[in-house]
């Protein structure tokens, strides 16, 4: 049901993709395609192999053979390359609070219409799940980490709710800016 509510989450948010790593619950499941409302045939949901594989240096394949997979850390790292700044959601007192994010997405043309380079082209926000959050290592692999301002005393909310308000709080906390 988690899941089913994050993709209609998403769907409602705008994100252009879902990347779900392979020990991650079947987005195709009966009742996480009865809680999405129809929306896991709207938002492109792709699974990865797993950060378990690509931690133990087998190349994201699991395996141990060859690379036909990206690993969720291959991936974020790809991501950065070209420009996705990616925030990994987490409980740590340390990270940085959503309210004080700033997400610039910077536009293809210039103000004279002329296609420009760009530094960063959106985000990625990597959720991990209720009981674990995300591995450490996906964590490292991301540009920030990111937390939820919470009232004293509570310490993490339901994975549908913190995906709410991460995806909105980021979307609403994009600027477009000109090269």
């Amino acid at each position: 049901a988690n899941l089913g509510s994050l993709i209609r989450t998403s769907s409602a948010m705008g994100i252009d993709a879902i990347l779900l790593s392979d020990d991650c619950c079947d987005a195709w499941y009966r009742r996480s395609v009865r809680v999405s409302m129809g929306h896991v045939f709207r938002v492109p949901i792709v699974r990865l192999e797993s950060a378990i594989a690509a931690d133990h240096g087998d190349g994201g394949c699991g395996n141990g053979g060859s690379d036909s997979g990206r690993g969720m850390i291959d991936v974020l790292k790809r991501l950065g390359e070209i420009g996705i700044t990616t925030h990994a959601a987490v409980i740590d007192e340390d990270a940085q609070l959503l309210e004080t994010v700033t997400v610039t997405n910077i536009n293809d043309n210039n103000a004279n219409g002329i296609k420009t380079h760009n530094n960063n082209r959106g985000w990625c926000c990597v959720l991990g799940n209720e009981g674990n959050g995300i591995r450490s290592s996906v964590v490292k692999a991301c540009d920030y980490r990111i937390r939820i301002g919470m009232a004293q005393g509570v310490d993490s909310l339901s994975l549908p709710v913190a995906a709410g308000i991460l995806l909105h709080g980021l979307r609403e906390r994009e600027t477009i800016g000109q090269t």
